[in-house]
């Protein structure tokens, strides 16, 4: 019998490009609103371990679109912004 490949969308987004982690969660919250002001897809994440609030531009599906909206967010924002990998 023939094997079957499905192909299965996933709600995961484990590439993330990264505005500032904050060790002040205030500062945190007005980077976050900032952002939302120039139209990103901002998100907070949980305190880290070390205590650190981390600021998204956005999460994405793949490494490749988290590359390539990191080289637009350096042109247009933030020329320090990175790309952080959850493992799942």
């Amino acid at each position: 019998m023939p094997s079957v490949t499905l192909t299965v969308a996933s709600d995961k987004m484990p590439y993330h490009v990264v505005a500032g982690v904050f060790r002040i969660e205030n500062n945190a919250e007005e980077h976050y609103q900032r952002l939302l002001k120039l139209g990103f897809k901002a998100i907070r994440l949980a305190p880290n371990k070390h205590g650190l609030f981390p600021v998204l531009y956005g999460s994405y599906p793949s490494y490749s679109d988290a590359q390539h909206a990191m080289k637009d967010i350096h042109k247009l924002d933030n020329k320090d912004a990175w790309l952080l990998i959850q493992e799942p």
